[in-house]
């Protein structure tokens, strides 16, 4: 990003979270989507902020709450939070799927000894006909799901009529699901609705007597 009052900004920003960045730089995201976003890029000394120069197009102070959302995650370690709840909850995925489909192979094996030598094998852990067919949520995405919500309502909090505008202009370009269906909301959504998220504005607001958007 060129030097300019918005770069300082998102560099006082991340200074005053005390999240150590190297640089800003603006993704050339415009040539495959219109979607607005931003993230931090990196660990340690090496972090970068990432802007995506559709959210360029966004008034200043939206792109840095924005911007002051995603240098929330990164002060809090919600990736390295988010990361090893979902290896955790993908190991416990993988030894729920064996005990579920393990009995079957054995029976499987069983039968199998009662066949003539030229009777079809038994299915194995690499056969096709073992694996769940059709798309479904793995069995740990309800609650990395929810880790990752809660995480990212954390840094929501405070943001005040900057933060319904941004919310609504993010709703509206990246076409968000205002009323998401309740079983998909808790098997995929990463994070909470815009409803939502701009109704924790207000309650902040009301808490912390300051005008409530």
């Amino acid at each position: 990003m060129q030097q300019g009052a918005l770069r300082t900004n998102l560099l006082d920003l991340a200074a005053r979270d005390g999240v150590p960045v190297e640089d800003v730089l603006v993704a050339d995201a415009s040539r495959r989507t219109t979607a607005l976003n931003a993230y931090v890029s990196g660990f340690g000394a090496t972090r970068r902020i990432v802007v995506y120069d559709t959210l360029l197009r966004a008034p200043q102070r939206e792109v840095e709450l924005v911007v002051a959302h995603e240098l929330g995650h990164a002060k809090y370690d919600d990736v390295l939070h988010g990361t090893l709840i979902g290896a955790l909850g993908s190991a416990f995925g993988a030894i729920l799927l064996y005990l579920v489909f393990d009995p079957a192979a054995a029976a499987d094996e069983g039968h199998l000894d009662h066949r003539s030598a030229g009777g079809r094998r038994a299915a194995g852990a690499d056969d096709d006909r073992r694996v769940p067919a059709g798309p479904g949520p793995e069995p740990d995405q309800p609650a990395h799901r929810g880790q990752g919500r809660r995480a990212r309502a954390g840094p929501d909090a405070g943001s005040g009529h900057v933060h319904r505008h941004a919310k609504k202009r993010l709703a509206t370009t990246n076409i968000s699901d205002l009323t998401p269906n309740a079983v998909e909301y808790v098997l995929y959504a990463s994070h909470p609705s815009s409803p939502e998220r701009i109704a924790m504005a207000r309650t902040w607001a009301r808490l912390n007597g300051v005008p409530i958007p």
